[in-house]
């Protein structure tokens, strides 16, 4: 849903703190792409696939958790590829993912959500 004089669409995929991951073989074959809130405000949309056209009926209420989200803040979600070769093995900070997004909470959570995915 639009807001009355913003140009771009209020959903969670529109929001700094959302992250893509795409999963697949590499980064030239790409077979799913995963949402995820960095914020962990919108438990409906961690690990919902995002769809190559059309979002379902559930992923769709669940991208529109924005229109009432008290940390959305409009602009481009972290993307994680495939391969992830710029991510650093071991603890990660929030300044060695800083390439995946130009907001410092969002890479401050992408850290916190990247450790927390080892082991």
């Amino acid at each position: 849903m639009t807001q009355p004089n913003e140009s771009i669409e209020r959903v969670c995929t529109t929001c700094v703190l959302c992250l893509r991951k795409d999963s697949g073989y590499s980064n030239w074959t790409v077979d799913s792409q995963y949402l995820y809130c960095l914020a962990e405000l919108n438990p409906a949309l961690d690990g919902s696939e995002s769809p190559w056209h059309k979002p379902t009926k559930e992923l769709a209420a669940a991208l529109d958790v924005a229109l009432t989200c008290p940390k959305y803040r409009p602009g481009a979600p972290a993307w994680l590829d495939v391969e992830m070769e710029d991510v650093p093995r071991g603890v990660v900070t929030a300044e060695s993912v800083s390439g995946y997004t130009d907001d410092t909470e969002a890479a401050e959570l992408l850290a916190k959500w990247l450790n927390s995915q080892e082991g």
